[in-house]
């Protein structure tokens, strides 16, 4: 099951290598990193407000 994840997330990293000579890499990685700052905003404003 774990080997199974491992080279799923591995063949992904693969495929993203391979496209890089698109900007489909770099678009990707704007998504992730808008992504992880959303969360980060949610976080905040989540500890912030009263329950």
């Amino acid at each position: 099951m774990r080997d199974g994840e491992a080279v799923a997330r591995a063949s992904e990293v693969y495929r993203l290598e391979r496209v890089s000579a698109d900007g489909e890499r770099v678009d990707r990685i704007r998504v992730v990193l808008a992504v992880a700052i959303a969360r980060r905003r949610l976080a905040m404003h989540a500890t912030q407000w009263p329950k």
